[in-house]
């Protein structure tokens, strides 16, 4: 029984990576001044989880280099990729 319940979360898991689209989500948060939720301005989604992986470390990076350049301590930076309601 817990078999065939595991095999069916898991075929669901891979149907939700199959069908979905996925956009990078931003957490940004800087000392004493709060956290802000971002997301890309231009809306982009990516049609594989590995593919929003990787721009989700690329944007990591950006944001990091950036508030660094401009002297913004940072307090906790959070990038990753959750998946949209659109479809392939």
């Amino acid at each position: 029984m817990a078999t065939k319940l595991i095999c069916t979360l898991i075929t669901y898991v891979l149907y939700l990576l199959n069908n979905c689209m996925f956009k990078v989500i931003a957490l940004v948060c800087v000392m004493g001044g709060g956290c802000i939720l971002m997301e890309e301005s231009n809306n982009n989604v990516y049609p594989t989880l590995q593919e929003c992986e990787k721009v989700a470390q690329e944007k990591h990076e950006i944001i990091t280099d950036s508030l660094r350049e401009n002297n913004i301590p940072l307090e906790h930076l959070e990038v990753h990729c959750e998946t949209t309601n659109e479809q392939m």
